[in-house]
């Protein structure tokens, strides 16, 4: 069964329906630019077992599960904070714990093997290396130096995300 539902006019008899499809222990996948997500009945044990199904996994490893609360927002709203800043103070610090991770890996990999670096960032450092080593005949210094700079380029990045992803995290108990 498929659903339609325009972003700019949700219409709310589709969206009751996807909603009693989740009640009644089914599960709904709604596609995105980036990713797929899944919206099941945690409390529902044929849906907990869809959901294991469809995710492939074994059943004896957990599926993290993201909700929040409609306390959170039901409390904003009573103070008063407009739709933006009630995303802002409370659904994004939220979502950052859990794309930050994701959005680190995603950087790492475009610094180190997409076509952009590899067509631009890289030759153009090794072509210096190597302007470099013909000029001073220290070819083995010259090339150690550029591949120092690409790894303090990648341990920048790291770091920066390291201290993102605790700054997400804060308030957190660890288990």
């Amino acid at each position: 069964m498929e659903f339609r539902v325009e972003a700019s006019r949700p219409d709310r008899h589709t969206l009751l329906r996807a909603a009693a499809i989740v009640r009644d222990g089914g599960i709904v996948a709604y596609p995105t630019d980036t990713l797929y997500g899944l919206a099941a009945n945690p409390a529902s044990a044929a849906a907990m077992a869809q959901l294991y199904r469809i995710k492939g996994r074994p059943v004896d490893l957990a599926i993290p599960l993201i909700a929040s609360g409609t306390g959170q927002i039901e409390a904003a709203k009573a103070a008063g904070m407009n739709r933006i800043l009630l995303f802002r103070r409370i659904l994004l610090p939220q979502m950052w714990r859990f794309a930050l991770p994701g959005l680190g890996n995603v950087w790492m990999v475009l610094i180190k093997a997409t076509a952009l670096v590899s067509v631009i960032q890289l030759p153009e450092l090794m072509r210096n290396a190597d302007i470099a080593s013909r000029a001073t005949r220290l070819p083995f210094t010259c090339y150690f130096a550029a591949s120092l700079i690409y790894l303090l380029m990648t341990v920048v990045s790291m770091s920066i995300q390291q201290r993102a992803e605790t700054w997400a995290n804060r308030g957190i108990r660890k288990a």
